[in-house]
């Protein structure tokens, strides 16, 4: 039997140290194969949840702003799920826009913005008035 045949196989210690949360010092293991050659295997170990950045977010929750108080008890919830401290950020833009709520809403009142697909379309006082003509045209009929 060769040596590189020994090195290609797995032994099935070193696969169940996978699935176990073992220090990686500990999930390496040393045996010996048939042939007599010696080899080490390092088992990948999972990150622990901590050793995440601290802001990173771990889940998101999008709901409408009547159902605001709802997602937030929702995620002061599953917040316990996971170990150490945890902080719950509401968004301050509008939906999937890059305007903020109250500012969305006065563009919104004078016409500025125009739903475009799931995004909004900002429209100035400056430039061609074709567009914005084919705009009025289109909602007023």
């Amino acid at each position: 039997m060769s040596t590189s045949s020994c090195r290609r196989r797995r032994s099935r210690r070193a696969a169940s140290a996978a699935t176990s949360i073992w220090s990686s010092s500990a999930a390496r293991t040393s045996s010996t194969s048939a042939c007599g050659c010696t080899r080490t295997t390092r088992c990948p170990v999972p990150e622990p949840i901590d050793s995440k950045p601290e802001c990173q977010p771990i889940m998101s929750v999008h709901s409408s702003d009547r159902f605001r108080q709802q997602a937030v008890e929702a995620l002061r919830h599953a917040k316990f799920k996971f170990p150490s401290r945890r902080k719950i950020f509401i968004w301050k833009k509008w939906g999937f826009t890059k305007y903020d709520r109250d500012q969305h809403q006065v563009y919104w009142d004078e016409v500025c913005l125009v739903s475009d697909g799931c995004g909004v379309k900002f429209f100035t006082d400056h430039g061609p008035l074709k567009k914005r003509e084919a705009y009025e045209r289109a909602r007023l009929a």
